[in-house]
């Protein structure tokens, strides 16, 4: 027997499940990355300052909040042509030095 036909998930919603056990920055890295398709240095100091905050045992009230990637931040209807691939993985011994680059037309 088999089981029902799964139906076909996007790169994109991969990568939502992918990411859920993630930490709480790398989740809001995710959206931006969604959203912008692109890091601006505003971007990257926010995301080190949560970085920074999820170490910290009593943050301020003024620190960012992260907005981790979820499901209403995925495009509605990814275009066809579109394709997401990794142009660079870096990886080092604590998820706070890995690094994936995506490359997306």
């Amino acid at each position: 027997m088999t089981d029902a036909a799964q139906p076909t998930r996007t790169v994109l919603e991969i990568i939502l499940e992918w990411s859920n056990d993630r930490p709480a920055w790398q989740r809001d890295a995710l959206r931006r990355i969604v959203q912008t398709r692109k890091l601006a240095e505003t971007d990257i100091a926010e995301l080190a300052a949560l970085c920074k905050r999820s170490r910290t045992e009593k943050p301020a009230v003024s620190d960012p909040v992260t907005r981790p990637l979820e499901a209403v931040h995925l495009p509605a209807n990814p275009s066809a042509g579109a394709s997401v691939a990794v142009a660079a993985r870096n990886h080092k011994r604590s998820d706070a030095q890995s690094r994936v680059v995506f490359d997306a037309d």
